[in-house]
């Protein structure tokens, strides 16, 4: 899965290059040539993302725990959901 990202890349007046994306709040990284910065940022937009997922798992998971059972004999047990090995296809 490949998915496309809007960045913006600004030169340094003491040199090397910036970018951020737009889309990403947050999401930014430097760079000492273009090429530099276009790999970090790519880094970036990765990890930025593989987060918004984990914290979404995490949400999920909360409000599913918060659920009321309303009918006799349900049970309701806790698990726990490890999110460190989740990654993004194509990322």
């Amino acid at each position: 899965m490949s998915l496309k990202i809007k960045i913006i890349i600004g030169k340094l007046k003491e040199g090397g290059y910036v970018a951020f994306c737009p889309e990403l709040e947050g999401c930014m990284s430097q760079g000492e040539t273009l090429e530099e910065v276009k790999e970090n940022i790519k880094e970036a937009a990765a990890g930025w993302l593989e987060a918004k997922v984990q914290l979404q798992i995490m949400r999920l998971v909360k409000k599913n725990q918060e659920f009321k059972v309303q009918k006799n004999g349900d049970r309701i047990e806790n698990i726990s959901i490890s999110t460190n090995n989740l990654s993004l296809a194509g990322a």
